[in-house]
């Protein structure tokens, strides 16, 4: 489970991540551009998907071999999140994949899935 388990301390909510929501606007020769606002900065825990080196997820598509970079994001319980956001990480956006409370742990903590975008 990415590392972290039910029994969390909080001293391991180390990294500063950044929620944001996609708003389309239009600019004034009417072409529409993706644009974010924040929704909130949280202290979270930070973890490769599926590695423990940290280097992500490798994966072979049509014999070309493309690299995914994945990670969990651990941060405290929260209702105003959904999967159309992005999170902003050390100056890198991830988009949501899956936000799913952690076993046990009472709405105290979330799990965020997310890969980063290129």
């Amino acid at each position: 489970m990415s590392g972290i388990s039910k029994n969390i301390k909080i001293g391991r909510l180390d990294r500063r991540i950044t929620f944001r929501q996609s708003t389309d606007t239009q600019t004034d020769s009417g072409a529409t551009v993706e644009s974010f606002a924040d929704v909130a900065t949280v202290w979270a825990n930070v973890t490769a998907a599926g590695s423990n080196t940290g280097s992500g997820n490798e994966k072979f598509v049509m014999e070309k071999e493309t690299s995914f970079n994945r990670k969990f994001f651990t941060v405290r319980y929260r209702t105003d999140l959904n999967e159309k956001m992005i999170i902003n990480y050390d100056n890198d956006n991830y988009d949501i994949q899956m936000i799913q409370e952690l076993e046990d742990t009472r709405k105290r903590f979330l799990k965020i899935k997310a890969e980063k975008r290129t």
